[in-house]
């Protein structure tokens, strides 16, 4: 229940409030909302040779995926930030201005994640890191934007 300023109060649902999640918080709660309603399969990777690089099909899959942000790699970490990402266009309620300027960045993440047959060279000195690390910094700060 959410009370609004003259004090009357209203059941709401997260799609009244704009709000998005980190990692943090699709780590500690299903990829599916308040319904029950699975966001779930949610591919990502877009490479040319093969399509999708990975989905995530299960909640298992989105464990995995946003444990395995950890090391010098920047590739898991943008994968968890992706995921996270795709998740709240999921949830939906992002205001459209925000959402036309995250698009072109998640398309931009999901063709780096499938370059060279999806192994991008993120590594410590990769050549594909500044932009890996560039994507993940602008998807983290999307994922935080409206997070409660």
């Amino acid at each position: 229940m959410w009370t609004n300023q003259f004090g009357s109060s209203n059941p709401i649902t997260a799609y009244d409030v704009q709000c998005t999640r980190t990692i943090g918080y699709w780590k500690n709660h299903p990829a599916e909302d308040f319904t029950g309603e699975s966001f779930l399969p949610i591919d990502l990777g877009d490479s040319d040779e093969d399509g999708v690089c990975m989905t995530a099909a299960t909640q298992d899959d989105v464990d995995d995926i946003l444990n395995a942000h950890r090391g010098q790699d920047v590739a898991p970490k943008l994968k968890a930030q992706l995921l996270a990402a795709e998740l709240n266009l999921a949830m939906g309620d992002i205001p459209q201005g925000d959402l036309d300027a995250i698009e072109p960045i998640i398309d931009a993440a999901h063709e780096l994640l499938g370059r060279n047959d999806c192994v991008p060279d993120t590594g410590k000195k990769g050549d594909d890191r500044a932009e890996a690390q560039f994507l993940h910094d602008t998807l983290d700060a999307f994922n935080n934007m409206y997070a409660p």
